[in-house]
C-alpha cells in the first residue's frame, strides 16, 4: 500500500498553472462577444452609446489642446500663420464632430428606453460575418 508523501512543514503544494488561452481561443472569444453585441438590438444600441460618450470625452481633451496649440503658435515665427490656419481647419473638424456626437448619443439613449428584445438570426451567420470582417482586417 502506497502512501503519499507529506510536504516539509510551511510547503504548499504549487498552484496549478492557469490556462492561457491561444491566440486562436482569443479570437473565438472577440467574434464570440461581438456577435452577442451586434445581434441584440438592446446591446448594440447600449454600446454606441457608450461609445459616443467615450469619444465625446476624448474629443473635448482634443479640443482642449487644439485650443492651446492655436494659443501658442499664433503670433509665432516664420511659418506659424500657416500652421495656425491648419490647427484652426484640424479644430473646426473636431468640434463638427463633437457637435455630431452630441447629437447622436441622446437618439441612441433613446432607442433603450423602451425595452426591445429583438435579435438578428441565424447568429451563425453572423458570428461568420464577424469572423470575417474583424480578423481578416488590415
Amino acid at each position: 500500500m502506497s502512501r503519499r508523501k507529506k510536504l516539509p512543514h510551511g510547503r504548499k503544494k504549487p498552484a496549478p498553472k492557469k490556462h492561457e488561452p491561444t491566440p486562436a481561443e482569443r479570437d473565438d472569444a472577440l467574434v464570440a462577444d461581438i456577435t452577442r453585441i451586434f445581434t441584440c438590438y438592446t446591446e448594440i444600441a447600449h454600446d454606441f452609446v457608450h461609445q459616443c460618450g467615450a469619444n465625446l470625452e476624448d474629443l473635448d481633451c482634443d479640443i482642449l489642446y487644439n485650443r492651446m496649440a492655436i494659443e501658442m503658435w499664433s503670433g509665432g515665427p516664420g511659418r506659424a500663420a500657416e500652421l495656425v490656419e491648419v490647427l484652426n481647419d484640424y479644430l473646426a473638424l473636431r468640434e463638427r464632430h463633437h457637435a455630431a456626437l452630441t447629437a447622436l448619443q441622446p437618439r441612441l439613449a433613446e432607442l433603450l428606453a423602451t425595452p426591445a428584445h429583438d435579435h438578428l438570426e441565424p447568429i451563425e451567420h453572423w458570428r461568420d460575418l464577424v469572423r470575417k470582417r474583424i480578423l481578416s482586417a488590415p
